[in-house]
């Protein structure tokens, strides 16, 4: 891998971001050893990172959960001042004792872990603890949540830090609430329910019982679930080994409604710097899908062909297929001329190495492939396109492309996320398989040449579509082309033992009715007749029959000999009609009878 990879994907990552972006403060390596491939393994070697974490005490005379809530919800704007979760209120700082706000159990506390112990480790967990206005934190209680309606009770929020702020129409910017107890509800503001689902959706995964690998402290297997009644059985004034808490499906819901935010990241690193664990949620809100919902996180990619002939041209037509967990973030598509090992050491790796073809395709987004560099559609698929023109790049017969494509958490901290399966393309130039041949040529009349003409036959057993085919002129004195003659203005496609003849104008009103033809330029000495010239006829660039005469021209003459010389009345043509055994002295003769469109005689 060159040095200057990672620099030209970074340069060109920074420049598809439209703004700048926060990131948060994932120290390198932390998420590690998490196994993203099923629901099961993700969940399970999350949990191993969060883990064990150090216990903040709840109230002390040291630093306890007070001074780490003041900094993780510090107003953006003022640091001497709080942001509440509910209202959208800014308080001055008061600590614990004000009559502003309190600390709110996002998971009540009441629902399994009701009894602080000093070794209750979800009751002082700062990632589950919010600041709130103390009014709404009564309110709250300890309801679910759960969606409400016009009908429930309304609970306004502030204009603060862009956000919140109107009232009286449901949902707005308001949080809602009906009932008491497991029974009730209470639907928050818009602007933060995102958090509230992702502080939950850490609880699930943090808390599966057993006990903390550091003290040996018991701790609780929370879940969370649509059950009602097993949320309301979680209330039962004692500490429990298993508790529930929901709605999960609602949760879900403002998961993906509301988006992760910078005022969220904050808190996650203020959190993270005093208990030493992170919310995962935060910084991967993609993982949500995969444990929760059954969606991937592995990329793949597919191709429409393995291969295309360089002769005849072809378009690759990539499926890019990241799944809902990726559904809207920006893509990239690469490509490399040199394999898939070792390729680029990032994290993840991507399975491409750097070359001269990578820089083509970094430096070209949307150019070289089509629709490289993008956003995913809502279920997180798109796709792309890799054009070859025929007989334009026939040099690189043999090379092997592979591509692949990585995503980025765009909207977001730009991350990179994943990348997909390499897909290959071998580029060959076969042998043309078409039957189109020069079958007849008459290059010289005695006198002034009014007479000439080039027979083409498609001696094939079917049709062959005449567009990109051709017939050049060669000057066999210097090499240059001083003629070419593009053969689909005589129609769409030659049938099988179909004739086209390109001649003089009055040579063409005596051809078999029906026959095609294209007329030369000039009324006479179209076609050369030095000593050697030669004819030829291409596909797309690509040469597919030859025929020099009056002698060999090396590279254009098939076979060790010429075709016979034309110098009087009569022509040059292959007998039987239509032979080729690429040998032009052998397989054409001169003939006093020319037959421009039918079969040759000899």
């Amino acid at each position: 891998m060159r040095s200057s990879a990672p620099t030209a994907l970074a340069t060109l990552l920074v420049a598809a971001l439209t703004a700048p972006l926060a990131l948060a403060q994932v120290p390198p390596g932390y998420y590690g050893s998490v196994d993203t491939s099923s629901a099961a393994l993700l969940r399970s070697t999350l949990h191993a990172v969060i883990d064990d974490h150090q216990r903040i005490p709840y109230t002390g005379g040291g630093t306890d959960t007070w001074d780490v809530l003041e900094e993780a919800q510090e107003d953006p704007i003022d640091a001497g001042r709080i942001l509440d979760v509910y209202r959208n209120a800014s308080y001055p700082k008061a600590g614990g004792g004000n009559t502003n706000y309190n600390r709110e159990h996002v998971w009540p506390n009441s629902y399994g872990f009701p009894i602080d112990t000093g070794s209750n480790y979800p009751y002082s967990d700062c990632h589950a603890l919010w600041l709130s206005d103390d009014d709404y934190n009564a309110l709250r209680e300890n309801k679910p949540f759960r969606t409400c309606s016009a009908s429930d009770d309304e609970l306004v929020t502030l204009l603060n830090n862009g956000q919140g702020g109107g009232a009286g129409v449901y949902p707005g910017n308001s949080n809602w609430y009906g009932g008491n107890n497991a029974s009730g509800r209470f639907e928050v503001w818009s602007g933060r329910r995102g958090d509230i689902a992702r502080t939950l959706l850490y609880m699930d995964v943090r808390y599966e019982g057993g006990t903390h690998g550091g003290t040996g402290a018991a701790e609780p297997d929370l879940v969370l679930t649509d059950d009602g009644q097993l949320i309301a059985n979680s209330q039962t004034g004692s500490n429990e080994a298993v508790a529930y808490m929901g709605d999960l499906s609602v949760l879900l819901a403002w998961h993906a409604q509301d988006p992760v935010d910078d005022f969220e990241r904050d808190r996650n690193d203020a959190v993270f710097a005093y208990q030493g664990n992170r919310n995962p949620f935060v910084d991967h809100p993609e993982w949500v899908g995969v444990i929760y919902q059954g969606q991937s996180l592995s990329p793949q990619l597919t191709g429409s062909v393995t291969s295309i002939d360089l002769g005849v041209g072809g378009t690759l037509n990539f499926t890019l297929t990241a799944g809902a967990a990726n559904a809207g973030r920006l893509y990239f598509l690469l490509g490399s001329a040199t394999g898939t090992s070792p390729g680029l050491a990032f994290a993840p790796p991507i399975p491409l190495n750097y070359d001269a073809y990578m820089q083509l395709t970094l430096s070209s987004p949307n150019a070289t492939i089509l629709n490289s560099l993008a956003f995913l559609d809502g279920s997180g698929g798109a796709t792309a396109q890799l054009p070859v023109p025929g007989g334009v790049f026939t040099h690189l017969a043999g090379a092997h492309l592979d591509h692949a494509y990585v995503v980025f958490d765009v909207p977001g901290p730009g991350t990179l996320l994943a990348a997909s399966n390499p897909v290959g393309l071998d580029l060959v130039l076969a042998p043309p398989t078409s039957r189109l041949v020069i079958n007849e040529i008459d290059y010289d009349q005695p006198n002034t040449d009014t007479a000439e003409f080039i027979e083409i036959l498609n001696a094939g057993a079917s049709a062959e579509p005449l567009a990109g085919w051709d017939v050049q002129l060669v000057n066999g004195a210097n090499g240059a082309v001083y003629g070419t003659i593009g053969l689909a203005s005589a129609g769409a496609s030659l049938a099988a033992g179909e004739y086209l003849v390109i001649g003089a104008a009055t040579l063409l009103t005596a051809l078999p009715p029906a026959t095609k033809s294209i007329a030369f330029a000039n009324a006479s000495d179209n076609v050369q007749n030095g000593a050697p010239d030669a004819v030829l006829l291409r596909r797309n660039g690509v040469v597919v029959d030859a025929v020099s005469y009056e002698g060999v021209m090396a590279g254009i003459t098939e076979g060790a000999t010429s075709a016979p010389t034309d110098s009087t009345t009569g022509s040059i043509g292959r007998f039987p009609n239509g032979v080729d055994t690429d040998e032009n002295g052998a397989d054409f003769v001169f003939t006093a009878s020319s037959t421009p469109g039918a079969a040759n005689a000899n």
